[in-house]
């Protein structure tokens, strides 16, 4: 047990803030396509495998934003690398809603690309004035951005649809998007680029040397390769819950499109409780490993039942299993950058946690393809009781010596 801690700085609670704030816009971004999924299915008439098709490919750029990463933090400095992640989503929702096929792949390249900064960015902002042994409430409470963001998108793009349509909807999102990384100059200011070291390839490689070297400089450090199994089993999950959760309700339950964004958001309210009781209980009271250990449980179970849920569940039952899924599935993320974080030298916390999201980033660009394929042809629910199933594979990763 560690023993309590002082409150964080008035400073700390800024830096963290201003973190927050652009993790919010890039995920509003990110998501905006898949929740829109129903209503884009009866222009393109792709079904399921739009949303798939859609998350594959923005994760797919995402490993290649996250190879330049780190040379972009050190080159700009990690305030500045978050302006250009919110304003790289904007356009990508600009470019996506001119409404054809093709902007929808090219902005889930854009996405992609915009976004994968952003962690490694925030973390390496944060990781010099956050202590050790607040680094998994803070960093928890920093990645409580993604669920306010896919929450905000899910509530407010059903309300912006029926008055302004799907691509007014998402410029008036990349509007959004634009003002954050405005906002976020004074910060920039306030917080010159610092110099850092990391490991660097001068000797002229190509860009796959150097994509697998910054995956090889994350698990080679101590300690690495079992969080590495559990990021990429875990993101895997998050991803297609995020991602199919809406159509799934949309199409297996009968539900509206507004009805199922509320449950989407429900699940993203959950998360932001859980990553911020999360990682209070990991400074406290339990250590990382068993706080994820304890999760993977939950990661195992809660898409089983959502697979077995009928249209004969009350909405009140399936609110309820939204919350479990929220506290399980999308409250993780704070508790395991803290501990890659902390396995970390700290000046190269960004280059750590890039090489480590690489791993992560194979389960997100291939599981919603196995997940669309599935869902077509098996049903979405066999597809979500499938994922359940590959929570098992982190839960050993966890209790094995």
């Amino acid at each position: 047990m560690s023993t309590p801690t002082p409150s964080p700085s008035r400073s700390i609670w800024f830096a963290t803030g201003a973190m927050l704030l652009v993790q919010v816009a890039v995920s509003v971004s990110n998501i905006a396509i898949p929740v829109l999924a129903p209503v884009l299915n009866q222009e393109f008439q792709l079904g399921p495998q739009l949303a798939g098709m859609y998350t594959a490919i923005m994760y797919a750029s995402f490993a290649v934003g996250l190879f330049g990463a780190a040379a972009l933090i050190d080159r700009f400095g990690a305030a500045r690398v978050s302006q250009f992640c919110a304003l790289g989503a904007a356009l990508g929702l600009v470019v996506g809603s001119t409404g054809t096929v093709v902007s929808i792949v090219l902005c889930a390249i854009i996405m992609g690309i915009a976004a994968a900064p952003e962690t490694p960015a925030s973390t390496q902002f944060l990781i010099a004035s956050v202590p050790a042994n607040q680094r998994s409430f803070i960093f928890s409470l920093k990645q409580t951005g993604k669920p306010l963001g896919t929450m905000a998108a899910a509530l407010i793009i059903p309300l912006l649809v029926p008055f302004a349509g799907w691509r007014w909807t998402l410029i008036i999102l990349a509007l959004a998007g634009c003002g954050t990384a405005l906002m976020m100059e004074p910060v920039r200011r306030r917080n010159p680029r610092p110099r850092v070291t990391r490991p660097t390839n001068a000797d002229g490689h190509g860009l796959l040397h150097r994509l697998t070297a910054t995956a090889r400089h994350a698990i080679q450090l101590p300690g690495m390769a079992r969080l590495t199994i559990v990021n990429l089993v875990f993101t895997s999950i998050q991803t297609c819950v995020s991602a199919f959760l809406v159509i799934a309700l949309v199409d297996g339950l009968d539900y509206t499109l507004a009805l199922a964004g509320t449950m989407l958001a429900l699940v993203q309210v959950a998360g932001v409780f859980g990553r911020l009781a999360w990682g209070f209980v990991a400074d406290r009271w339990q250590s990382p490993r068993r706080m994820l250990t304890w999760l993977s449980v939950g990661i195992v179970v809660t898409p089983v039942l959502l697979g077995l849920s009928e249209t004969s569940w009350p909405p009140a039952l399936v609110a309820a299993l939204s919350i479990a899924l929220g506290l399980t599935t999308n409250s993780w993320n704070g508790v395991i950058i803290a501990d890659i974080a902390r396995l970390s030298p700290p000046d190269q916390a960004g280059a750590t946690l890039s090489g480590a999201m690489m791993y992560g980033v194979i389960g997100a660009i291939t599981m919603p393809l196995l997940f669309g394929w599935a869902a077509a042809t098996l049903g979405i629910g066999t597809a979500f009781m499938g994922i359940g199933a590959i929570g098992l594979i982190a839960f050993w990763a966890l209790v094995r010596p």
